[in-house]
């Protein structure tokens, strides 16, 4: 996007905030998930990687880190659904790649909460699942996991929403809504 010039800098920098910080620390991940494959044919347990990746400082960073990626994307997402369809070389620019097998054929706009929504995705299997299981170390861990994962959510969640009403909203409280909404 940025070398065929299809977005100005500022929207690029909206979309994309700290995507380099994003791919380190998902390159990181990787290579653990890559060394744990390593130890044997089956992965079983992944609860001490997801725990090492979401808690302490590690995982500080990288709340922040995705908490800044993903604030203020729904208002990108909106300008460049508004942009696409005034702008025929950005939508046939993207229409192209989105083409591109490795995409699964989404949208720019479909691929982007991808991430997300497989944090929220893995909490919700791993409360289904943990009062199944019997309650060892492992399980545990696991649980302790989810509760990190939760938090992230909720930071997530929260650097969203600031973002797109301009005020910090406290936990507890509820927005008020605007005369747009009602």
């Amino acid at each position: 996007m940025e070398e065929q010039q299809v977005l100005p800098g500022d929207h690029l920098q909206l979309l994309f905030s700290n995507l380099e910080q994003m791919l380190e620390i998902h390159s990181q991940f990787n290579n653990l998930m890559k060394s744990k494959k390593k130890e044997g044919p089956i992965v079983g347990e992944i609860a001490d990687l997801l725990l090492t990746m979401f808690d302490g400082p590690e995982g500080e960073e990288f709340q922040e880190a995705a908490a800044t990626f993903c604030a203020r994307q729904q208002i990108a997402l909106e300008l460049l659904k508004e942009r696409r369809r005034k702008d025929a070389k950005l939508n046939n620019f993207l229409t192209e790649v989105e083409g591109n097998p490795l995409c699964r054929r989404l949208q720019l706009k479909d691929i982007i909460p991808t991430g997300m929504q497989s944090v929220i995705y893995f909490c919700d299997e791993e409360k289904k699942v943990h009062g199944t299981i019997p309650v060892d170390c492992a399980t545990k861990q696991a649980a302790a996991t989810t509760g990190k994962l939760e938090c992230f959510i909720k930071k997530m969640t929260q650097r969203s929403i600031t973002a797109e009403t301009g005020t910090k909203v406290t936990p507890g409280k509820k927005r008020k809504p605007s005369k747009r909404n009602i």
